[in-house]
């Protein structure tokens, strides 16, 4: 049991047998956790109690457990970071938004295929890229 709580049983003037009691109920509550922890850890999967599945107010039904390796948060910004580089993308000129797609669609060969469309040196590529790359960063962390 935490200091805390036993100073405030103490000052609410229970009884030391009560104290211990209360004490034991914590200290077995603390086990269960560690217990459950554990297996969680070694199983690798998240325990539901029934009563987790019922409503909060009294309703029984078919709930949607939560996938814990989900990060809802995550997944939200990382969605509305796609939807901003799509915008971001739009603003630049046909060729320029062709080059740049280019350059991540055939990431292994595309210095060979830029040079070619665009008659650039390789030197050329890599610096309209760089170019490119940099107008993307910054429009896409100027205020919306």
């Amino acid at each position: 049991m935490i200091y805390e709580y036993k100073l405030a049983c103490i000052e609410a003037g229970l009884s030391e047998e009560r104290i211990k009691q209360i004490e034991q109920v914590f200290d077995t509550e603390y086990k269960h956790n560690r217990y459950e922890q554990a297996k969680r850890e070694k199983y690798k999967m998240e325990i539901l109690h029934v009563e987790g599945m019922i409503g909060q107010d009294g309703e029984v039904g078919s709930f949607e457990l939560p996938d814990p390796s989900v990060d809802i948060e995550e997944d939200f910004i990382h969605r509305c970071d796609l939807d901003r580089l799509q915008d971001v993308l739009a603003m630049l000129s046909d060729d320029d938004r062709e080059f740049i797609m280019t350059c991540f669609a055939y990431e292994t060969s595309y210095i060979k295929r830029l040079r070619e469309r665009f008659n650039l040196t390789t030197e050329g590529v890599r610096s309209k890229k760089r170019r490119i790359l940099a107008e993307l960063q910054k429009k896409f962390f100027e205020e919306i």
